[in-house]
């Protein structure tokens, strides 16, 4: 038995019949866009090998890229970079050898590319950012996700939310400072809807009308563990700042292996549970927060009953069967402690020794 099999191609004189020559064209354009990997090697603003640059290839090449920062010292910002629209993973040599000085006149990064994109920044310092809307050094929108992994994120400001970062996507900061930014809601990080984690950093110094250091807003699903929350500062000119460390405002929060230290607020200077709901509170320090008239102010609102937990004041109203309150925890100044971040470790006699 025979089979046969008929084509039909047009053929020309020194030229592939034009069968092959669609076949080969299909095959191109059924290959998936290759990924890309772009070097900053300039610390120009603009020009061959700088941010601008690599970001604009980026954006014009399809697929995941990856924009690698070999070069050292501080890029200045002059304008605004443009926004990344396509996923992109950018890599600096480590936050204490590059800087990336917006200059307090636009914001470091907008990742607004369509939803389900995926964005990564890692061992990067990002200073001086500044924006007249929400997000001073990064902005997350359009329900991009984004993972901000051993940066350094310090001295920016937003005249609305998220001094530091505000996120309208899944965000995850890990092993990362959150340092002196400013804003009126979320001095450090705001967040709004599901997916976001706050995992082994520090949030420092930052300050705001409501949530110096954190601030869960609407539909929020926030999850903080084995994070330092220390001098942050919320307060308003009519005396209602709440939350100097975190106010829990909306959503659903997760807090464990937290400290939560050294804030200042009009009310709750450590934490404010003012319209959401806390899912998990256990195995946390709260000491020495206070209000701006210097008193004791660890709590506003009804925690749940959790465990493991420890204040140094009566505020937190505690009920686990673990929990201790008027309970001096006997923490260390703030310093470098071998881990990623700066944290406040108790004194060996402490009764947070070996406790949770």
């Amino acid at each position: 038995m025979s089979t046969s099999t008929t084509r039909s191609c047009t053929l020309s004189r020194g030229s592939a019949p034009l069968c092959v020559s669609l076949y080969c064209a299909s095959l191109i354009a059924a290959t998936p866009a290759l990924a890309a990997t772009l070097f900053v090697t300039t610390n120009a603003d603009s020009g061959a090998g700088s941010l601008r640059e690599a970001i604009t290839s980026a954006n014009a090449a399809a697929g995941a890229d990856t924009i690698v920062f070999n070069t050292t010292g501080t890029i200045t910002l002059a304008s605004p970079l443009p926004t990344l629209i396509e996923s992109v993973e950018l890599l600096g040599p480590g936050a204490e050898l590059l800087v990336i000085n917006a200059n307090q006149d636009q914001r470091h990064f907008r990742f607004g590319g369509p939803s389900g994109s995926v964005y990564r920044i890692a061992d990067l310092t990002l200073r001086n950012g500044f924006t007249s809307d929400v997000g001073g050094s990064i902005l997350v929108i359009n329900n991009a996700s984004l993972e901000v992994e051993r940066c350094i994120i310090e001295d920016s400001r937003a005249l609305a939310q998220g001094g530091g970062i505000a996120a309208f996507g899944p965000l995850d900061v890990i092993d990362s400072i959150i340092r002196a930014n400013q804003s009126v809601f979320g001095g450090g990080v705001y967040v709004e809807g599901p997916g976001h984690r706050v995992l082994r950093s520090a949030v420092l110094l930052n300050s705001a009308e409501q949530g110096g250091g954190l601030y869960s807003g609407v539909g929020a699903e926030l999850e903080v563990e084995n994070v330092t929350l220390a001098g942050n500062f919320a307060s308003t000119v009519t005396s209602d700042g709440f939350g100097g460390g975190i106010s829990v405002a909306a959503g659903l929060t997760a807090i464990s292996h937290v400290t939560i230290a050294n804030n200042l607020a009009d009310d709750g200077g450590g934490i404010a549970l003012t319209g959401g709901a806390l899912t998990t509170f256990a195995n946390n320090i709260l000491a020495y927060n206070q209000t701006w008239a210097e008193q004791p102010s660890n709590c506003l609102g009804n925690l749940p009953d959790n465990f493991g937990n420890m204040s140094s004041d009566g505020s937190c109203q505690l009920f686990g069967a673990s929990d201790l309150e008027n309970t001096d925890p006997l923490l260390l100044p703030l310093a470098d402690n071998g881990g990623a971040s700066p944290s406040m470790l108790p004194l060996p006699d402490s009764a947070a020794v070996n406790s949770a």
